[in-house]
């Protein structure tokens, strides 16, 4: 049913906006009852100066009406009106079990969540985490640029393979999710068990709308694992598709639990399989500790000798742009115990550095120690590739 001529017409009035700055709490008693209606009110009306969104003592994330918690786009957001999240006092935690995620950074800009208290002081005090076997626990979308995590305790136990504890997907737009900022964190396993993928990045394939110069500093990534039964290749930071350029500095990765495998794992710790000009700087891989330290990071072989084919590549590019060269400077891989069984001809166990594409400039990196002998042991098994096992 349609009418050609003497349209209807009409007015209505709408509410005005009101947008809002300085602080606001998020609580019982606050000015939003959930972080849920506080990021609906933003999306729908914006800010005017820096806002600060204080989650209350009395603040839990099971009043949150539906997981995972949407962060949109907030109008007047800026890098002068920015939009901090962070905890008045110790023990909060934003939790979920959602098959889905637990907060969703979608098309947002200048977010950041900040585990301090008060913002203030060097302790990581906010938990984020996902108990689910299949969800992220952060994940940005659809060109959510310049937003931040950043001192806090980032957790998830997905083994599905589908997405990281922190999660940077594709857009629908004509940009991807750019300029963020993972800062201070600790990124670890959920209470539920761990995840197959700590950091990943899986974005648009066309160039223009890559994942890129995102960064990753100064964060302790550790026990991220898979199903001893069922095996795998975990990922403590991975570029796949339609993602380049990101900045991966200062970080520790470490595995606190002597790992027991019954069915072959393979480790790639920073794995870049597309892009370049990526800038990998002043990592530490390997020990039960931050820099290295502790014991040895410890990837038995199920059984003495070792029977199955279990790998660890700390630093690997795979696949990728070969137009910009990436760095790969001042990293440091040391403290680790691979236990091996080759499964074929030419197979790989233990490498610090591998590429098989594109340019990357090499410089004071150190494999193994300086000093004395034992900083990476690889023990090999009997099978009929035992002979033929590179390093």
């Amino acid at each position: 049913m349609y009418k050609t001529t003497a349209p209807l017409t009409g007015n209505t009035n709408t509410l005005p906006l009101f947008p809002i700055s300085g602080t606001k709490y998020i609580g019982p008693t606050g000015d939003f009852f959930t972080l849920t209606a506080a990021f609906a009110y933003l999306n729908q009306n914006g800010v005017n100066g820096a806002l600060n969104l204080v989650l209350q003592a009395t603040y839990v994330s099971t009043v949150e009406p539906a997981f995972p918690i949407p962060a949109l786009f907030i109008p007047g957001a800026s890098a002068t009106n920015t939009v901090t999240v962070y905890p008045s006092v110790t023990g909060l935690s934003i939790t979920s079990a959602s098959a889905t995620g637990t907060i969703n950074l979608t098309g947002a800009s200048y977010i950041t969540f900040d585990g301090r208290v008060n913002k203030t002081g060097s302790t990581n005090s906010l938990i984020i985490e996902n108990s689910s076997t299949s969800g992220y626990a952060v994940q940005f979308v659809n060109g959510a640029s310049s937003n931040a995590l950043q001192y806090c305790i980032v957790k998830g136990a997905n083994s599905a393979g589908s997405a990281g504890t922190i999660n940077f997907a594709g857009t629908t737009g004509t940009v991807g999710n750019n300029g963020n900022l993972i800062n201070y964190c600790e990124v670890t396993a959920s209470v539920a068990g761990p995840p197959l993928y700590a950091i990943y990045s899986s974005g648009s394939t066309n160039p223009p709308a890559y994942n890129m110069n995102n960064t990753v500093s100064n964060c302790n990534i550790h026990d991220f694992y898979c199903p001893p039964a069922t095996g795998g290749n975990p990922l403590g930071v991975a570029m796949m598709g339609g993602s380049t350029a990101w900045t991966i500095t200062g970080n520790s990765f470490y595995q606190t639990q002597v790992l027991n495998p019954t069915v072959a794992v393979g480790y790639n710790v920073i794995f870049i399989y597309t892009g370049d000009g990526y800038i990998i700087t002043n990592n530490y891989i390997g020990g039960s500790a931050p820099l290295c330290g502790g014991t040895a990071w410890t990837l038995n072989g199920n059984g003495t000798p070792p029977t199955i084919a279990n790998f660890i590549y700390a630093i690997r590019f795979a696949a990728g742009l070969t137009t910009n060269a990436s760095t790969v400077s001042g990293n440091t891989i040391g403290n680790i115990y691979l236990a091996t069984n080759p499964a074929s001809a030419g197979a790989i166990g233990f490498v610090g550095f591998i590429s098989t594409i594109g340019i990357q400039n090499l410089n004071n990196n150190m494999i193994g120690s300086g000093t004395g002998t034992g900083s990476i042991s690889v023990s090999i098994g009997n099978g009929a590739y035992a002979s033929t096992q590179e390093g």
